[in-house]
């Protein structure tokens, strides 16, 4: 009795924390020690070890309770222990045990029920396997203070819902299961370029609370952020009423007044296509927003002419184009009044109990589909573009520009669905032409203009007696176009347009305040003076000149493979002229200046001029005064 008497005194001297130090409890199944979240197997038993210092009080049972997930006892187990020697024989775990994470609790006591020492340990029963063969961002070119889409694909067994974890330089960011989504992150980007390390990590299960468990499968991901994109955004300057980016979530970044910010409806969730990412929307899935996202005009309120642009992608390769809503615009009273739908894979725009349709079908892959859409005598006038080309124009009955517009709402109930990548509404006809030059010339576009819907377009300045059409600019005779604003890039420009009637000439001012012309025949005037030289000026309709910056002078190339070389510069505040010389009105379309890029041809030379033209060759021409001779072929 003494012996015991001392150890129950002893046990009463010591915190837990001193108690809990005098012993050690291990795990192990054939040989190996259990870690937190390894595997077991149930049909081998499992080892249960405990040692102690010399003095530590005596143990008399040892308990072992096995939780699951949801912290239920799925088995306990107590076992009497010899006072001399702390000794468990082999446990088995209960072979109806699901598949999944479980806590292993040990807790030895003495004979008073006192807990001497603990030990838990997360164990995973699971024979399958988990891998992740993909972990990508989307789109592959991160900008600084933007918005990426990190996504995984993971193989695994079916029925399996897999715990996906992601985290960002170390930093934890998200986890959810795969059924959830929880296999894509959006990540906003930091605002200062650089390379950050991302790191996903899959569990075939949730991993249990408050234990640190190693996961099945895991990648990484270096990735670049820039700061400024390549590729530039075609309507960086273009003033948008609402723009939807659908990135990492539904809000307005347009300009118009912010009443009422769009909600999610149903649940969309992020998904990808080949380039890019966007809301999978349709079906029930999609956004409200109570006050109109369309642009008004003001006093009155009541809708402007607008154009929808949507960047849409197929959510998966269907048997057949599918159908459903884009946009819907109810009135104040909240009657529906105006829709833009896909009907069988055709754009539409419904109103007044009447529909007009595109003539082009949705490609099977990402879109971006313009739909303008302006008052006429009929009620509304409609012109379709995917990808920026013209898709069919036609007209329906409607109040749209005559009541007051209430609520939008994006896909949702009976909506179309697709990944919705963007959603922008602009006042005003769809540029087209301008869109599609900055999608290909980026930063070196410097202004164009399609004329759509009789708009003159940005940086275009005509002076004298002109007038616009849809898709054409008429300058009567004398009057005159200037292309960009003022002071052409130092490397040189290039202007492109077509011709559709009449005469004019191309002309830009140089350093010397003489004025340099190219004619719609190709020939080449200074100051009003024929040169004798014809530089090939480009199809019978397009019409092409250039003027590149060289080490002492310019270059003037036409469409072709002939250029003239003159030793002067280009004023500094210099820009693009185009006249019309004619007797007749001048007719315009599709205007394009963008800074100097050489053409391919421009580096061969020829064997000399022909009478009045330069073909396939090049020469240089003094500005001496005799401006008309030339100083040397093929320089």
């Amino acid at each position: 009795m003494a012996a015991v008497s001392a150890c129950d005194i002893g046990s009463a001297l010591f915190t837990d924390e001193e108690l809990d130090s005098m012993y050690e409890i291990g795990l192990s199944q054939s040989g190996s020690s259990i870690s937190n979240g390894a595997r077991v197997l149930g049909s081998i038993p499992i080892k249960v070890s405990v040692s102690s210092i010399d003095g530590a009080p005596e143990a008399s049972y040892i308990d072992l309770r096995l939780l699951d997930s949801d912290g239920d006892e799925a088995s306990a187990l107590s076992f009497p222990v010899d006072d001399k020697a702390v000794t468990v024989p082999p446990v088995t775990l209960p072979e109806d045990l699901a598949d999944g994470y479980y806590q292993l609790n040990v807790s030895l006591r003495d004979s008073g029920g006192k807990m001497l020492s603990s030990y838990s340990s997360a164990i995973l029963i699971f024979a399958g396997n988990l891998s992740i063969s993909r972990l990508a961002a989307y789109p592959g070119e991160i900008i600084a203070g933007g918005v990426s889409l990190l996504k995984l694909e993971a193989a695994y067994s079916k029925g399996l819902d897999p715990w996906a974890r992601w985290s960002l330089d170390g930093t934890r960011l998200s986890e959810g299961f795969i059924s959830s989504h929880a296999d894509r992150l959006p990540w906003r980007t930091p605002s200062a370029s650089g390379v950050y390390l991302a790191r996903a990590e899959l569990f075939p299960f949730k991993p249990p609370a408050g234990f640190d468990v190693p996961p099945l499968a895991k990648a990484e991901i270096r990735l670049p952020v820039s700061g400024s994109s390549a590729a530039g955004d075609p309507f960086s300057r273009i003033a948008s009423w609402s723009v939807l980016p659908f990135g990492a979530d539904f809000k307005d970044h347009g300009q118009r007044p912010h009443e009422a910010e769009p909600v999610a409806t149903g649940i969309p969730y992020l998904d990808t296509y080949a380039t890019g990412f966007g809301y999978s929307m349709g079906a029930g899935a999609g956004a409200f927003s109570a006050s109109s996202l369309l642009p008004v005009i003001e006093p009155g309120g009541l809708v402007a002419p607008f154009t929808a642009v949507f960047v849409i992608a197929p959510v998966a390769p269907g048997p057949k184009p599918g159908s459903g809503f884009l946009l819907v615009a109810f009135d104040d009273k909240g009657s529906r009044n105006f829709v833009i739908g896909i009907a069988d894979g055709y754009p539409y725009v419904g109103s007044g109990g009447a529909r007009v349709t595109s003539n082009a079908i949705l490609p099977a892959d990402v879109t971006r589909l313009a739909i303008s859409v302006a008052p006429s005598i009929e009620g509304i006038s409609v012109s379709f573009y995917l990808d920026e080309r013209p898709a069919g124009t036609g007209s329906v009955p409607g109040s749209l520009f005559i009541d007051t517009p209430g609520a939008c709402s994006i896909a949702g109930e009976n909506g179309y669905v697709a990944i919705y990548d963007e959603l922008r509404i602009i006042p005003g006809p769809y540029p087209a032409f301008y869109v599609s030059q900055a999608l290909s010339k980026g930063a070196s576009l410097i202004a164009a203009s399609g004329f759509e819907g009789g708009s003159l377009g940005m940086d275009l300045t005509p002076s004298g007696g002109f007038s616009l059409g849809d898709g054409k600019l008429t300058l009567q005779p004398g009057s005159s176009l200037a292309v960009g604003s003022k002071g052409i890039p130092a490397a040189g420009a290039s202007l492109s347009f077509e011709l559709l009637e009449g005469v004019v000439e191309s002309s830009i001012r140089l350093a010397d305040g003489s004025e340099l012309a190219v004619a719609t025949d190709g020939s080449v005037r200074l100051d009003g003076a024929f040169l004798g030289f014809k530089p090939a000026a480009g199809a019978q309709a397009t019409r092409t000149v250039s003027i590149e910056s060289t080490g002492d002078g310019i270059r003037l190339y036409g469409a072709g493979e002939s250029s003239i070389k003159f030793n002067t510069r280009m004023a500094g505040d210099s820009r693009w002229q185009i006249s019309a010389i004619g007797r007749v009105p001048a007719v315009l379309s599709k205007v394009t200046a963008s800074a100097f890029s050489a053409p391919l041809a421009a580096a061969r030379s020829g064997s000399g001029p022909n009478t009045g033209e330069l073909a396939d060759s090049t020469a240089t021409l003094s500005m001496a005064p005799a401006l008309d001779q030339i100083a040397g072929i093929g320089d």
